[in-house]
């Protein structure tokens, strides 16, 4: 499924959380957050379903000397595939000096319950686990189409994409000059388009199984200091942007014509 530029910038409203108890939307900052996630709105099959998940998770760090085991809590949900059979979730390790981690969950095996008879919460299911070096908005994780991969931006100039199934690392896409704003899988999920900006905006097109950037967007007026979101049309001939003075401009990406308008 491709994305408009209109629903990029919507693309995470579908995977807002609820809570047992009302939480002030304005604390974002995960740092500051002591509760934990059970249970959360999520859409499935054209409808929100409520997915429980565990109280603790079970982690394991390559670092981690210690036999004992290292449980996290769930702090937010980042992602949902669109085929909804996926859910990726932001996971706090419960100490006093807290590791993160990205946790997919499979909704698969919930999903062969008819939905209109089913009186429980589905049950979430554990897929893979990837360590982060600190907590990742909502905002910058998003799944490939097929579901088969999620990338994050980590680094604020780089993009991170892993294999969802397993959280083995594909490719590390960066470094950016600016700060990456966006960025969108191709609806082949051979490439990847972000759009940066600090002082210049551009737009960079990657080849993710190479890792190379093979066509950049960059002659824009000085006025232009971002590029804030990106999406591909359905047969990967335009990308189209939106930039920090509320333009959207479509760019055609075909070998030799490089134009936008």
């Amino acid at each position: 499924m491709c994305h408009t530029v209109s629903e990029t910038e919507e693309l995470f409203d579908s995977s807002q959380t609820i809570e047992k108890q009302e939480k002030d939307e304005s604390e974002t900052e995960h740092e500051s957050e002591s509760y934990s996630l059970e249970w959360a709105l999520v859409p499935v099959r054209d409808r929100k379903r409520i997915v429980r998940f565990p109280n603790t998770i079970k982690m394991t760090f390559d670092s981690s000397t210690s036999d004992e085991e290292i449980h996290g809590r769930i702090i937010d949900v980042l992602a949902v595939s669109d085929a909804e059979d996926l859910v990726a979730t932001l996971v706090e390790e419960s100490s006093q000096n807290p590791r993160y981690k990205i946790v997919i969950w499979d909704l698969n095996v919930a999903l062969n319950v008819e939905l209109e008879k089913a009186r429980t919460p589905l049950q979430a299911i554990e897929v893979s686990q990837i360590a982060l070096p600190h907590p990742i908005s909502r905002r910058y994780c998003k799944f490939s189409p097929s579901g088969k991969s999620i990338a994050a931006r980590i680094d604020p100039h780089y993009v991170t994409v892993w294999q969802s199934t397993n959280g083995r690392l594909i490719v590390e896409v960066g470094e950016h000059l600016g700060v990456v704003h966006d960025f969108e899988f191709s609806p082949s999920e051979t490439k990847m388009v972000v759009g940066t900006g600090d002082n210049i905006g551009q737009v960079f097109l990657w080849e993710i199984r190479k890792g190379v950037a093979f066509q950049t967007l960059d002659n824009f007026p000085q006025s232009i200091k971002s590029i804030d979101a990106v999406a591909f049309s359905s047969n990967e001939r335009f990308v189209y942007f939106a930039n920090d003075q509320g333009e959207i401009r479509r760019w055609d990406i075909r070998p030799k014509i490089q134009t936008f308008d």
